[in-house]
């Protein structure tokens, strides 16, 4: 979902949000491409992740800025340090506090540094983006449509399985309800 970040800095009067933003992997400049995996890891270096939402306000004493930021880049994965990610696999066992039904457990490493110019005004003013942590993405499995639609149809079946079998109860009973009954006395 979309979220909001932002950051102020009393002491000089400066305000930044960046609101209704959503990130996607890649950037005009590098695109997401295939990496090869060793093992389980694999090496983030030259890959990026960008905005593919939002809005950037920003806020100081020398003025106000407020512009998209779709196709603005977030980070660069490995320009500050080494980024190899892990791929963990979830058989039966459980990784720290995933829930147990867990099947991937993804680690990318963040080791991002880069400038930009937000503009050349005033001499220019430049912002230094510096991302330091780690991304714990994990899955959970949930049926494909397929699924649901043979449970759909294996509970029709039963139920029409159920109607036949009361059916031929019902009829069973009137058919015996319905026979001739012995004469009773002489003739």
């Amino acid at each position: 979902p979309n979220s909001n970040y932002g950051l102020a800095v009393a002491a000089i009067g400066l305000k930044e949000v960046i609101y209704n933003m959503r990130i996607d992997n890649g950037w005009i400049g590098a695109p997401s491409t295939p990496m090869t995996m060793a093992g389980n890891q694999f090496n983030l270096a030259g890959q990026a992740m960008s905005y593919s939402d939002g809005r950037h306000a920003f806020i100081s004493a020398l003025g106000n800025d407020t512009r998209n930021v779709i196709g603005d880049p977030l980070l660069f994965f490995g320009t500050a340090g080494s980024d190899i990610g892990t791929l963990l696999f979830n058989w039966e066992q459980n990784f720290g506090n995933y829930p147990i039904e867990t099947l991937y457990v993804l680690v990318l490493p963040v080791h991002s540094s880069f400038s930009r110019v937000l503009t050349t005004e005033f001499g220019g003013i430049s912002e230094f983006i510096d991302v330091t942590g780690q991304l714990v993405l994990y899955s959970v499995p949930i049926p494909e449509p397929g699924t649901f639609t043979l449970l759909g149809i294996a509970g029709l079946a039963l139920l029409v399985r159920n109607a036949i079998g009361n059916c031929r109860a019902v009829g069973l009973k009137l058919a015996r309800s319905q026979r001739p009954q012995p004469m009773r006395g002489g003739a």
